[in-house]
């Protein structure tokens, strides 16, 4: 599942340059302020799985449970669609 918030922002900035009016821009553009806040931090939650899933110990088990690791390893591979 790729971030869903880019083509949304995207779509937002593309209506806003076909407004015809300052308040149709005004407002298409804060609406796509609002979905590029929102696609960052997908990336952001995403870096942060990453981070979580690299952490071990030096005897190379992990510092969080097994399963944890797991989900975050799923949710990982469906966020860079390797799955």
């Amino acid at each position: 599942m790729s971030n869903p918030y880019t083509a949304d922002a995207a779509q937002l900035i593309h209506r806003a340059e076909m407004s015809e009016s300052a308040e149709g821009y005004d407002s298409h553009m804060q609406a796509a302020g609002v979905k590029a806040t929102l696609a960052l931090a997908y990336e952001q939650r995403t870096a942060n799985l990453i981070a979580l899933f690299g952490k071990m110990h030096p005897n190379g088990s992990g510092v969080f449970p097994h399963p944890l690791l797991e989900a975050a390893q799923r949710e990982i591979q469906e966020r860079l669609e390797l799955s």
